[in-house]
């Protein structure tokens, strides 16, 4: 522990945080930095001022008498060495992994309060830290991507998935085609090496692979286009509510979930007052009835018995459920062979990528206000391996990062990497008293 080093004096604690008082053993073997020599002698005392990693997120003010001391030898002054000092930042070395370790947890503003240090101190850290692996990492696409779309503050941001381990693999700034252009152009040389997409049906993903990935199979995920399905059902739904009374519309107030919900997740009692509230309204009860005809689409073992039900389906449909189900239809046409391809490519879908969206929603809303590339670094960096012990070296870093970040165990890991705890990390006897 580098508290070895000094001899607490006195701690006190304050509503703002905790101050504590130490002073630098004596040492026998100083000896100068610039001759070696171990002629020394005292020239002055001085006291710094340094932030050490919080207590109980409290932050914590240490504040030291250090010696400068005189090299009989050369006659230059130095003062006596502290190891577990960050000489740029008048901070410990603990306080900068407690930093590192928070700031990929909260947002700037909230670490910089947490450990009473400036904002621009924690986006140093920060930022130091992503230039120091940035370029010394060689990610690898992977076989079986996913991409998909998460809506923040009012954009669009597409995420980049590897399916094979469920990793979120990268983050663009928008879904637009000069961002997949960019993104191609970056990893140009592996390009060839993808040999599965799941996507949803936005039309300039499809472009993308077609244009730049000549091994690549596109598959539509599933969830994309049964939720069209889910959707004109909804639009009867409203439809039906606008031409009813006030008192009727408070007594339908549950039937949405109602109505939207797969038939086999509804219990006897459920079923029995869907279809109550289905003899009343016959519209809703002839797109439901679609509904949960094109939804057994999915169960279907092969490419052949799946178009056999989807016939079946369209055939059911008349004029007025065809203008409901337009969307839909018109996504079967223009995707037909991307949506088939689910039968024949093991039924895979783009689920783990949507999961990866919910958590990097609730990153972004963690820290309202971050910059695109603040949020991206967030993601895609999580310092497993960083060690701040002997400056900014990197530990296995290239082979997790190369796969991606799997957000939902990352917070777990930087405790473990970095080996920071602090109720640890301070061991001041007057704190534990």
């Amino acid at each position: 522990m580098h508290y070895s080093e000094i001899k607490i004096l006195d701690t006190k604690e304050y509503e703002a945080g905790f101050v504590v008082e130490a002073t630098v053993r004596d040492k026998e073997n100083y000896f100068c930095p610039y001759c070696e020599s171990t002629k020394l002698k005292n020239h002055a005392n001085k006291t710094i001022s340094l932030r050490d990693a919080p207590y109980g997120n409290k932050p914590v003010l240490l504040i030291i008498q250090r010696y400068r001391l005189q090299c009989l030898n050369c006659t230059k002054t130095f003062y006596t060495p502290l190891s577990f000092i960050d000489e740029r930042r008048h901070v410990t070395i603990s306080c900068v992994k407690s930093i590192l370790n928070a700031s990929f947890k909260q947002s700037f503003v909230q670490v910089a309060q947490t450990h009473g240090v400036d904002e621009k101190t924690v986006r140093n850290i920060f930022n130091e830290y992503i230039a120091s692996i940035n370029d010394k990492v060689e990610r690898q696409l992977p076989s079986v991507m996913g991409i998909d779309e998460v809506h923040l503050g009012g954009e669009y941001r597409c995420t980049i998935s590897n399916l094979q381990e469920n990793l979120l693999f990268d983050f663009l700034e928008s879904r637009k085609k000069s961002s997949l252009t960019k993104f191609c152009e970056e990893y140009k040389d592996q390009l060839a090496s993808v040999k599965l997409v799941c996507m949803d049906l936005w039309l300039p993903y499809k472009q993308m692979v077609k244009q730049n990935m000549p091994n690549a199979i596109i598959v539509a995920d599933r969830f994309h286009v049964q939720r069209m399905a889910t959707n004109a059902l909804e639009s009867a739904r409203k439809h039906v509510r606008r031409g009813l009374t006030q008192r009727e519309k408070l007594a339908l107030k549950d039937d949405r979930k109602l109505i939207l919900m797969n038939i086999e997740r509804l219990d006897i009692k459920s079923m029995q007052r869907l279809m109550d509230l289905l003899d009343r309204f016959p519209l809703l009860k002839k797109l439901w009835a679609a509904k949960e005809q094109f939804n057994s689409f999915w169960d279907m073992e092969t490419k052949n018995e799946a178009s056999e039900i989807y016939q079946d389906f369209l055939a059911s449909l008349d004029d007025e459920a065809k203008f409901y189900f337009k969307d839909l239809i018109t996504a079967m046409q223009n995707w037909q062979a991307e949506i088939f391809n689910y039968f024949v490519y093991n039924r895979i879908t783009n689920a783990a990528t949507e999961t990866l969206n919910r958590e990097i929603g609730r990153k972004y809303d963690m820290g309202y206000g971050y910059s695109f590339a603040s949020l991206r670094n967030k993601l895609l960096y999580t310092p497993q391996g960083a060690d701040y012990s002997s400056g900014y070296s990197i530990q296995n870093i290239d082979k997790l990062i190369s796969k991606g970040i799997r957000l939902d165990v990352a917070n777990s890991v930087l405790n473990q990497i970095l080996r920071y705890d602090h109720n640890k990390c301070n061991n001041y006897d007057e704190l534990e008293d």
